[in-house]
């Protein structure tokens, strides 16, 4: 009987510490809107930066002024920052679009203070909604 514990007793270590090692973190849907002097950005990126330094950023890609994550591509809940990124629509998209709003088709002039981390900030939790908007002013707003 000790041959047998001998043998499975550091298998179950083993499987335990594999197991214990692979955990993910649960990840939950975030969307959103983006504007520029309170119109909807043709395309661009919403960039979370986790303030916890201990994740890698997660992007989103802006479409219309809209953002969405998959069900499968959330964020883990806490605070992040977040940086808005331009660019412009795909050739594809462009050429399927051109007739119907060609004013939402050139890339934004997203003003830079919003393309770096200090602007904007999220906070991701299990009970709730998580959909934030980002409102970018090409003037600075005076209160």
């Amino acid at each position: 009987m000790s041959r047998y514990a001998n043998f499975f007793a550091p298998l179950l270590i083993a499987i335990v510490s594999v197991v214990g090692c692979g955990r993910q973190l649960r990840e939950y849907p975030v969307s959103g809107q983006v504007t520029l002097d309170r119109s909807p950005i043709a395309s661009g990126a919403v960039i979370f930066v986790p303030n916890d330094g201990e994740r890698n950023p997660a992007s989103f890609v802006i479409e219309v002024g809209e953002f969405r994550s998959s069900d499968r591509d959330g964020l883990p809940e806490g605070e992040y920052s977040v940086v808005i990124a331009p660019f412009a629509l795909e050739l594809e998209q462009y050429e399927a679009r051109k007739n119907e709003e060609p004013e939402l088709l050139a890339p934004p002039q997203i003003p830079e203070v919003y393309t770096k981390p200090g602007k904007f900030f999220a906070k991701v939790t299990p009970n709730s909604e998580n959909f934030f908007t980002f409102e970018l002013f090409t003037q600075e707003q005076q209160n």
